[in-house]
């Protein structure tokens, strides 16, 4: 198991973060904060059609830690 983390068009942050069956998603400028992330079940719902951030806290919580140490090290490679 492992986290799958990316960053599309830089211009206008579209931020994401896949774990397991869970994918966080964040459109939009600025550094995503908790409150700003969308959640998927991809397995439930492959075309991300239903976000269920209201339903499910902890799991947001987590997966924007693990956000967070993800793009810390992407950013420490770029200072590299």
């Amino acid at each position: 198991e492992r986290d799958l983390y990316w960053i599309w068009h830089p211009k206008v942050n579209r931020w994401a973060l896949r774990y397991q069956q869970w994918k966080i998603v964040k459109y939009g400028q600025g550094e995503p904060k908790i409150k700003d992330w969308q959640l998927f079940n991809i397995e439930e719902d492959p075309g991300e059609r239903i976000n269920i951030a209201a339903h499910y806290p902890e799991i947001i919580s987590r997966m924007h830690q693990k956000f967070l140490v993800q793009r810390s090290k992407d950013l420490k490679k770029d200072d590299g």
